[in-house]
């Protein structure tokens, strides 16, 4: 199963400043609202082209829920902030707070309809009545949201998005049920959390490219992508292990120069040990200048 995740759109103010944004309603004006596909055809990605990066997305503020001002959870939106019942019956009404500072996309949970998919809101899922706000286990990359789509060139562009509030006019909203069918991969709110997760997906449409994705292969450092183990360039490598062959060679040529001195004193020893033992007195024979009448050799010892 493909997947590809959630692209953010942005804000717009009269200045021209902007913020990021995952649906119109986090923009005070809602009119400023530019969605992906907008922020990805603005000139040379400018005005947030930032925000349709993962890593933008996943930054992201989200709100709390809160009752009579008392901090509760972490929440993606109101409809996961419901009244509910007590042990006597009473009904206690929630309230959002948006945004909240600790309440990042990464660290909230999402609710999960009844068929076991975890949603972004009620609207989600196939019938409303079996919505569980904030459940366990719903972290934002098993969160399964639908996507913004739009004909171009006689083609089915698809953006993911959280909701129809994250579509422009030009786009139509598709259930996160029926996104494979029109997109031919699954929409996620973010990447698997996991050490190897990217700062960038590969998106069907042109995206900017990630913050860090660099290896420098002649260098001993390398900059990765974040949760990413450090590697060693391949230069490096290559280095290393030439020096681990010099010295081990050089290891070896000083173990067989001390064998081959070792034996030749051995040797030495035992020459001098085997004329000791023959008992034969080391002489020097002298050859006289002459010969007497007998024809005698006339010797001395040293």
């Amino acid at each position: 199963m493909t997947r590809q995740s959630v692209q953010g759109g942005y804000c717009e103010d009269i200045y021209g400043s902007h913020k990021c944004a995952l649906e119109r309603k986090d923009c005070l004006d809602r009119s400023t609202f530019r969605s992906a596909r907008q922020t990805q055809e603005a000139p040379l990605n400018a005005h947030g082209g930032r925000c349709r990066w993962q890593s933008a997305v996943t930054s992201f503020k989200l709100g709390r829920c809160m009752v009579s001002n008392v901090d509760l959870d972490c929440a993606p939106n109101s409809d996961s902030c419901p009244a509910y019942k007590t042990d006597t019956e009473d009904i206690i009404m929630q309230t959002y707070m948006f945004p909240d500072e600790e309440c990042g996309v990464e660290e909230t949970r999402y609710g999960r309809c009844d068929y076991d998919m975890c949603a972004w809101g009620s609207d989600d899922c196939a019938l409303r009545n079996t919505w569980e706000p904030l459940s366990e286990g719903c972290t934002c990359d098993q969160v399964q949201v639908g996507g913004c789509s739009r004909d171009k060139d006689g083609q089915k562009e698809v953006f993911c998005a959280v909701s129809s509030l994250a579509c422009d006019e030009e786009q139509t909203w598709i259930v996160p049920q029926e996104v494979e069918i029109a997109a031919g991969f699954v929409c996620y709110l973010c990447f698997e959390l996991s050490s190897t997760t990217p700062t960038q997906a590969p998106e069907s449409n042109s995206t900017p490219a990630p913050e860090s994705n660099l290896i420098m292969d002649g260098s001993p450092f390398v900059e990765l992508e974040s949760g990413k183990q450090p590697t060693i360039g391949t230069a490096t490598l290559a280095i290393v292990v030439c020096a681990g062959a010099v010295l081990a060679l050089s290891i070896l040529g000083l173990v067989g120069y001390k064998v081959l001195s070792k034996r030749r004193d051995v040797e030495t020893r035992r020459r001098a040990l085997v004329e000791e033992q023959s008992g034969l007195p080391t002489r020097t024979i002298h050859i006289a200048e002459g010969h007497n009448e007998n024809n005698h050799l006339v010797d001395s010892e040293k």
